[in-house]
């Protein structure tokens, strides 16, 4: 908890930093095309959107190895295996568990 309070903090300086640097106005700041609960929709629309544009450019370059004979399926395979991120390093997965905050502020990031 105390962490996801200094990761946030930290990104406040930085944005709040970047709003000064850009001297931009309250009007530049607001969307007038994108108004009430449109944008959040939108958000999602566009994150999974994003997500899915990966996993499919991924697929599409794993097949291209395939088939070309440049890596096998079980290399593919035994490499994604050795090299997936360890997420006990980064994140207390007990914590996750316990505190349903903790495991929003994970989904979300």
């Amino acid at each position: 908890m105390v962490f996801a309070v200094l990761e946030i903090s930290v990104f406040a300086v930085i944005f709040f930093a970047a709003w000064l640097a850009s001297r931009a106005s309250r009007s530049n700041c607001s969307s007038a095309g994108a108004r009430g609960f449109l944008p959040i929709p939108l958000g999602i629309g566009y994150s999974l959107g994003l997500r899915l544009a990966i996993a499919m450019l991924m697929m599409f370059v794993i097949a291209f190895l395939v088939a070309t004979g440049i890596m096998s399926l079980g290399n593919i395979q035994s490499f994604a295996l050795k090299n997936r991120p360890d997420v006990a390093a980064i994140v207390d997965v007990s914590a996750l568990k316990k505190d349903p905050l903790t495991s929003g502020f994970s989904v979300t990031s």
